[in-house]
C-alpha cells in the first residue's frame, strides 16, 4: 500500500487523517523485515573478549565466530552497568570532546577533538577489568546478547530477561482493535513506539479532525516496560496528547521472568475495554482548553514557568515557540489558550526522539487534564516571576504573534 494512499478499507476516515495512517498489515510487514536483521546470542562471557577493531572502534568479539560487534550507546550503558563501572566514563570514551562556550558554522557546540584508537584501548582495558576477571563477574553464567547482521551489539542482558515480542504485540492489537490505523509510526526491530488511531472516535471540528487513539511501546532490548494508554490526536499535525492515568488506565509490564503471553494478551483486552470508551471524553477535555484563555499574561513568563514546571530544557523552549507560531497562523486568537500553547508543545515534540517525543506527549496529556483553576494558578505564577527570572529561563527567543 502506497504510504500517501487512503486505505480502501478505512472509507468512513477523512483523507486528511488517512493520509498520515498505516494498515497494520504495512506496520507489521515493515517490522518483520527489519526483525530479519536480529540475531540473538545466549551464552556465557567466556565466549566474548573486549578488543579494538582496525577502524579503531571498541568492540565485543564473539570467540565461536571471531566476529566483532560495536556496541551501540544502549548496549554500552548496559555493559558498563553489569561491570559495576561509571556509565559516565564509559559513554565519554566512545563521545567527541566539545568546547565549553565556542560554537561552530552551525551554532552547535565547537569539537575540540574526536575521540580515537587511543581512547578504545583505554575503553577495552577498562572492560576488560571489570567486566572479564573471573574474580569480579561470572563468567560461565548464561546470558542474552541481542545483535543485528550489520555487526551491532544492541543489548548486553540477563539470562532472566524476557522479550515480548513486538510483532506478538502488534498482531495482539490488530485482533483487538480490528479496523484500528497506525499512526507516528516509530522505531526498529529491537523497539515500537507508536499509536493506534480509534476510526470510529473521529470528530469534525473547524481547524481539523480529532480522534482518540492509544499510545503504543515495546522493547525487546530493554529500554522501556511495554505500555498502551489513551490518547489523543488532532489530525491538522497529528499531535499526540497522551491522557495519563488520571484520564484512563494505563497498561505497564516489565519484562522480567516467565510471561504468559495468554495472561499478558487478556489483561491488554481487559484494560482497552477501559481505555477506548474513556477517548471521546479525552477528546472533550481537550477541545474546552481553548477556553482557557491566557488573558493579559505576555507568553514569555508562561514559557517560563512552563520551563520550570517540567524541567523542559531552554533549547526545547525555542522549538516551542517555533511551533506556537505555526498554530497562530492556524488558530489566530485561540492559539493565545492552554489548547494554543499545548498543540505548540505535542506539534514540537514530533521533531524530537522517541523518547522525548512521548515525554512532550505526556507534557500535552498534562494540559488536557487541566482543571480552569489550575490553569489560572499556573497564570498566576507566570505572571508573578520577575523578568531576570524570566529572561534566564526563557532566553533571547523570537517570537511569533
Amino acid at each position: 500500500m502506497n504510504y500517501q494512499e487512503k486505505p480502501t478499507n478505512f472509507n468512513h476516515v477523512s483523507d486528511q487523517v488517512a493520509q498520515t495512517c498505516i494498515s497494520f498489515d504495512e506496520g507489521m510487514t515493515r517490522l518483520a523485515n527489519d526483525q530479519r536483521q536480529i540475531h540473538d546470542i545466549k551464552g556465557p562471557l567466556r565466549d566474548w573478549m573486549p578488543v579494538v577493531t582496525t577502524e579503531n572502534r571498541f568492540a565485543l568479539r564473539y570467540r565461536p565466530t571471531g566476529r566483532d560487534y560495536i556496541p551501540t550507546p544502549h548496549a554500552l550503558n548496559h555493559i558498563a552497568i553489569k561491570g559495576r563501572m561509571s556509565t559516565w566514563a564509559v559513554k565519554s570514551l566512545t563521545e567527541p570532546i566539545y568546547h565549553q562556550t565556542a560554537l561552530d558554522d552551525d551554532g552547535e557546540k565547537r569539537v575540540v577533538y574526536r575521540r580515537d584508537g587511543r581512547d578504545a584501548i583505554v575503553l577495552r582495558d577498562y572492560v576488560q577489568l571489570h567486566l572479564f576477571q573471573s574474580d569480579r563477574m561470572d563468567q560461565n553464567k548464561m546470558r542474552l546478547f541481542r545483535t543485528w547482521n550489520n555487526g551491532t551489539l544492541r543489548a548486553f542482558l540477563s539470562d532472566r530477561y524476557a522479550i515480548i515480542n513486538n510483532l506478538w504485540f502488534m498482531q495482539t492489537l490488530q485482533q483487538l482493535i480490528p479496523g484500528g490505523l497506525l499512526v507516528h509510526w516509530r522505531g526498529d526491530a529491537d523497539e515500537i513506539f507508536g499509536n493506534v488511531l480509534i476510526p470510529d472516535t473521529i470528530r469534525q471540528e473547524n481547524d481539523s479532525n480529532y480522534g482518540g487513539m492509544l499510545s503504543i511501546s515495546n522493547s525487546e532490548i530493554g529500554t522501556r516496560k511495554y505500555v498502551t494508554c489513551p490518547s489523543v490526536f488532532r489530525a491538522i499535525c497529528m499531535n499526540g496528547c497522551i491522557l495519563g492515568e488520571k484520564a484512563g488506565v494505563a497498561i505497564r509490564g516489565v519484562h522480567k521472568g516467565n510471561i504468559n503471553l495468554n495472561d499478558l494478551r487478556s489483561r491488554i483486552r481487559k484494560n482497552l475495554e477501559l481505555q477506548i470508551p474513556l477517548l471521546p471524553q479525552g477528546i472533550t477535555r481537550m477541545l474546552g482548553l481553548r477556553d482557557y484563555d491566557m488573558g493579559n499574561t505576555p507568553i514569555r513568563p508562561l514559557l517560563a514557568q512552563l520551563r520550570r514546571d517540567y524541567s523542559i530544557g531552554k533549547k526545547h523552549i525555542s522549538g516551542i515557540v517555533k511551533a506556537w507560531g505555526t498554530e497562530m497562523g492556524i488558530l489566530g486568537t485561540v492559539a493565545r489558550t492552554a489548547f494554543g500553547l499545548q498543540a505548540a508543545i505535542t506539534r514540537y515534540g514530533q521533531t524530537l526522539s522517541n523518547t522525548d517525543w512521548l515525554r512532550f506527549d505526556h507534557i500535552g496529556g498534562n494540559f488536557a487534564n487541566m482543571s480552569r483553576s489550575n490553569w489560572i494558578n499556573f497564570r498566576k505564577r507566570a505572571a508573578a516571576m520577575d523578568m531576570k527570572t524570566v529572561d534566564k529561563l526563557v532566553g533571547e527567543i523570537t517570537l511569533v504573534g
